[in-house]
Order: structure tokens, then sequence, then C-alpha cells
């Protein structure tokens, strides 16, 4: 299989590595989290929280603004859905930080200084209108956050902190039912809250027990969830019953790889992947240097959708997929970037 050009699944889709980049010549600095945001005339910027603290912007490859302002590990970065230019990012520094991409500045802070000790975020969200913002904290004095502010005001409204009890590791706005929310934690509960309700009690209206360690999770539809855990499982959810639809293990994954030759283990990273036909997808590396791009088939199937091969001399450690456009970005431990684009994107 030639180095630079993924194996395709029958439907003809492939990956293409389109660039490769250093984010940094000191060796030990990679990326902790990755978002891939799309200008018009398919100008695409990405934005890379790095172990150094800091944030590297790239347009398309090229380096063009590094952000500092975090203290402390950033935990999360995302794009606005309405603006482009607006990068918001969470730190266990205490505070959710807003970016305005172009004259990269900071333009907001988000904070609870009401301890007088800042909460540690690990996890937040951003409602599609830009105006709610919710930040997950870790276990604070015996309790863990759900924070939430007014964006136009930087107001913090309030707060839930009797349904988790360890680290928050996500938080996510339902796509379409903005009132509605869900929320992550290691002690292995998916939570789901309807915030106009007057109290906590009255809000919560789904609990799902995964029976481990919530990674990452994303909604795919407005009724169904999607998860990674820490001891690698993949797990979908129908909200409305609390229950569980499927659930992959790491063995699993593994097995789908066999017709590319994979005898190794894989270790399932945490990147999701969703799509507008509610399609669940996974980027999975394995210890032969192979990351996969993977598609959750009819709630029953592990599909390969994509194989990205011949790149690494070391072990992918971060990965976004935009499944929606086409785009895939790797990290690995040595700080090295590959660039990926579907065939309907090369040019």
């Amino acid at each position: 299989m030639d180095d630079n050009t993924a194996q395709q699944k029958s439907d003809g889709i492939k990956y293409s590595m389109t660039a490769k980049v250093l984010l940094s010549p000191d060796s030990s600095v990679t990326a902790r989290h990755l978002a891939v945001g799309h200008r018009p005339r398919k100008e695409c910027l990405l934005a890379a929280a790095l172990t150094n603290n800091t944030i590297e912007i790239r347009k398309d490859t090229k380096e063009i603004a590094k952000l500092r302002g975090h203290t402390k590990m950033i935990t999360g970065l995302k794009f606005s859905a309405n603006d482009v230019n607006l990068l918001y990012s969470c730190s266990e520094d205490g505070t959710v930080r807003i970016w305005d991409l172009r004259q990269n500045v900071q333009v907001g802070k988000l904070e609870d200084c009401s301890t007088g000790t800042p909460k540690p975020f690990c996890s937040f969200d951003v409602n599609l209108d830009d105006t709610l913002a919710c930040c997950g904290t870790e276990l604070f004095r015996e309790d863990s956050f759900l924070l939430f502010w007014d964006l136009r005001s930087s107001k913090l409204l309030g707060g839930y902190w009797e349904s988790h009890t360890d680290d928050i590791t996500g938080v996510q706005f339902n796509p379409t039912e903005s009132n509605v929310i869900a929320s992550g934690s290691t002690d292995g509960l998916i939570n789901v809250f309807d915030i106009s309700q007057e109290t906590e009690d009255d809000a919560l209206l789904s609990t799902m027990s995964t029976d481990s360690s919530i990674d990452v999770f994303r909604w795919y539809s407005a009724s169904n969830i999607a998860c990674l855990t820490h001891i690698e499982t993949i797990q979908l959810w129908d909200v409305s019953q609390a229950r569980r639809l499927v659930a992959f293990s790491r063995e699993d994954a593994t097995s789908s790889f066999k017709r590319f030759g994979e005898t190794d283990s894989a270790a399932i990273l945490a990147s999701l992947s969703t799509s507008q036909n509610e399609a669940v997808g996974v980027v999975v590396a394995s210890r032969n240097g192979v990351t996969y791009l993977v598609t959750v088939e009819d709630n029953k199937e592990l599909v390969v959708h994509s194989a990205l091969s011949g790149v690494y001399k070391e072990q992918i450690c971060k990965a976004y997929w935009d499944m929606e456009n086409g785009v895939a970005v790797t990290c690995d431990e040595s700080g090295l970037l590959s660039y990926w684009h579907s065939n309907s994107q090369v040019h």
C-alpha cells in the first residue's frame, strides 16, 4: 500500500495525506486537543492545544499565531458554530477564554470566583447560538460542578453539583434542543438535563450507567449518545429509554482490522465523530503505526472506513476526524501533525 494513501471501504471513499508538519522543534511538546474550523473558499483553520499550555493556530498548514493566557493544562477547544473566527478554550486554571482569530487576541474570559479558589475545568461546551456556556469541573471540595454562563454578559448564572461524584470529563448541548445538555464523568454516568427547569432534581431527565469511566461522548442524534470509556469501549445509547444499544470492546475493534493484516492490539483514541445522517465514527490507532477511521454500522458492527498508514514514528496521541467535511488530523507523541483529506476533498 502507498504510504501516503489510505485503504478504502467498498464505497470508494479514501483519505490521502496532504501535509505533515512539526508542532515544535521541542519533541516534548505535543497536542492535547485539536479542533478544526472551515472558512469560506475551503480555507481550513486548525487549533492545537499544546502541552506547554499555549494554543497554536494554523491556516491550512501554516502557523499564523500562538495564543497565550492559560496557566495550566488546556482541557478543551471549540470553534464557534456561527463565526469560525471565534475560538473557545477551557483549562484547569479555572477559565474559559474567548479568542478573536482575526486579530489573534483574547476578547473574553469566563470564571467562577465565588469560592476564592478557581475550580479546575475538565470540559466545556457552548450552545448553537453562542449565548450560553457550560463547564464541568474536577472533583472540588467533595463536589463536581456543572456551571453555566451567559456569554453576552459573561455572568455566571448558576450550577448543578448533586448529580456527579467525580470529575466531569464531558459536557455537550443537544444538537436540536437548546435547553437540553448532557454530562459525562469518571463516575461512569452520563446525565441529561433540561436546564429550563427550576431545580437540579427537576432538570435531570435521564441517567445512563456505562459501568466504566467516561473519556469522551457526543450526541449523534437528538435522542442518541455515543461514548468512549477509559477501558476503551465504544458504547451507543438511547437517551429517552436510558438503554444501551450496543457496546464494542478493544478486541472488537482489532477484529475489524483483520483484512488489513492487523494482528497487534489496538488503542482506541479519544476521538469521536458524527455527521448529519447520524453516523458515528471513531479514530483508532494500533501499535503497528496504522491509524484507522472506523464507523459503527447499523448499531451492529465496526467497519473500517479508511486506514492511514506509513506515517508515524511515534504512537498517535491525539486525533480529530471531521466526517462531514472529509478532513482528519492526527498528532503523534513527537508533535508531528499529519493532515488527511477524503478523495472528494483532495485537489
